[in-house]
């Protein structure tokens, strides 16, 4: 892997351990709206979508109305009302100093929002780690490839310079959209029988693992 230049992660599940908020914000989301409350698969199964993408797969024929008030709060539960922790995985930091050290260019590729994306790296202290990110309310949601188009030509990137890293389905199928490789990581929304799907080049459990795949 000697032409990789860029490393793009995901962020929630892959970086931050947040799946569990996200599944409660948006289980209570629907107890406020008086929708029907999705189960815990369901609501894992939109993780890394933008969210007005999530929301039209989780609540079909929703109404303007509703989707409005669902949106709203489901933001006002994962900032303010949810307790759920949602701390960095214990290696994020060290690993992205490791390839930042060895030369690497980082970014980010997430579902949410930009300004949900500038307060998790603002509180996290990692906005220094990343040379660009990418958020769904700037591009096409996952798993369409603009994301990752956008990125690498904005940054002068072939795709063989780039891998994805990303713990959801719809991770790993943007890259594969984008014939650009991934690593999937088991810690956040899929297992890894769910990832093998979409042919990544490795499955690891945890972040120091991309150290060992990169000789670092």
């Amino acid at each position: 892997m000697n032409e990789v230049k860029w490393l793009i992660f995901d962020w929630d599940g892959t970086l931050m351990n947040s799946i569990a908020r996200i599944v409660a914000s948006m289980q209570a989301a629907a107890v406020d709206v008086n929708l029907p409350v999705p189960t815990d698969a369901q609501a894992k199964s939109i993780i890394g979508m933008s969210l007005p993408i999530a929301i039209e797969n989780l609540f079909p024929g929703i109404s303007h109305t509703n989707y409005q008030l669902l949106c709203d709060a489901y933001r006002q539960q994962y900032v303010e009302k949810n307790l759920t922790p949602s701390p960095l995985f214990d290696d994020t930091e060290f690993v992205l100093s490791q390839f930042k050290n060895a030369g690497f260019k980082l970014a980010v590729a997430t579902g949410k929002a930009r300004a949900g994306l500038d307060r998790v790296l603002g509180s996290s202290q990692l906005t220094h780690y990343f040379d660009d990110s990418i958020c769904a309310d700037e591009s096409v949601s996952k798993p369409a490839p603009d994301m990752l188009v956008t990125l690498a030509k904005r940054n002068q990137i072939e795709m063989n310079q780039a891998i994805l890293i990303g713990d959801s389905v719809h991770d790993l199928k943007m890259a594969q959209n984008a014939n650009m490789r991934s690593i999937g990581v088991t810690m956040g929304a899929n297992t890894a029988d769910e990832l093998k799907t979409y042919q990544p080049i490795a499955i690891i459990d945890q972040l120091t693992a991309l150290l060992t795949l990169f000789k670092l």
